[in-house]
């Protein structure tokens, strides 16, 4: 919270500059590594990396594993990336390419009333970006279905948001898999 305020802050300083807040909240972020898992410096690296090529990341788990931000979405009954998305996961595997020591899970969910298959086969198709010319990193792939939603799946709105896919990788070599 308080790293956050300080990003916050920092950005307001400089006559709103975005990029002085964007700075200030990844320093937050490799900051929050004194709790938890060490990040050593291919971890930075990864993180500077990610972040250079415009895909925001959450640290999670005590900082063993990093969530890709911003979830890759979907349209109604689809699995097929859209152009956004697919910019998305293209740039993590780009990345990925020189981090091939590192994890990756890839978690599909559904919207309620979508066939259950649907998250399976949204995974997939990240994954197979992803490993795209890259033999080195493992990946897991697992389906949620419509089990865990972040939104209300009466509205429309909310539904879209269930339509994801989330990528974790994972920092610490014994980093359990994301729950979500």
């Amino acid at each position: 919270m308080l790293c956050g305020g300080l990003a916050l802050l920092g950005g307001g300083a400089q006559k709103n500059n975005m990029a002085g807040a964007a700075l200030m909240t990844a320093n937050c972020a490799l900051a929050g590594a004194l709790d938890g898992h060490s990040l050593d410096k291919r971890d930075e690296a990864l993180l500077k990396e990610l972040d250079a090529a415009g895909v925001k990341v959450a640290l999670r788990e005590k900082n063993a594993l990093l969530e890709i931000d911003k979830p890759v979405t979907y349209a109604h009954g689809s699995s097929r990336l859209d152009g956004q998305s697919l910019k998305v996961v293209q740039a993590v595997a780009k990345v990925l390419l020189k981090y091939g020591d590192k994890p990756v899970d890839v978690i599909g969910h559904t919207a309620k009333g979508e066939h259950p298959s649907l998250a399976k086969m949204r995974a997939a198709e990240v994954m197979m970006v992803l490993s795209r010319n890259n033999k080195f990193t493992k990946f897991a792939i697992q389906d949620k279905g419509d089990t865990q939603p972040v939104g209300d799946n009466t509205t429309e709105t909310g539904r879209e948001r269930n339509r994801r896919v989330n990528i974790f990788i994972r920092l610490a070599p014994n980093a359990q898999m994301a729950a979500q």
